[in-house]
């Protein structure tokens, strides 16, 4: 999109960004962090403190639904 050539100074502004991105000029954005990373690292070697409840993992949120089926909620946020 180009914007209208009445506005001269955002018309200057977008054609030297354009221009900007066309060529070789431009700012470069930075490597991913990724491929700072060393491939052995894992997250799950990192956070082995961290205790995972594989229960909680699975129970696919029914403690969020038994939450707002409560009657306590009902009781609570009447509709």
């Amino acid at each position: 999109m180009i914007p209208p050539h009445n506005s001269e100074g955002e018309y200057i502004l977008w054609l030297a960004g354009f221009i900007e991105k066309i060529t070789e000029g431009g700012p470069k954005p930075p490597p991913p962090i990724k491929k700072f990373i060393p491939e052995y690292m894992s997250l799950k070697f990192e956070l082995d403190f961290l205790p995972l409840n594989e229960e909680k993992i699975q129970n696919e949120g029914k403690e969020i639904t038994d939450y707002f089926n409560s009657k306590l909620y009902k009781s609570t946020f009447k509709k």
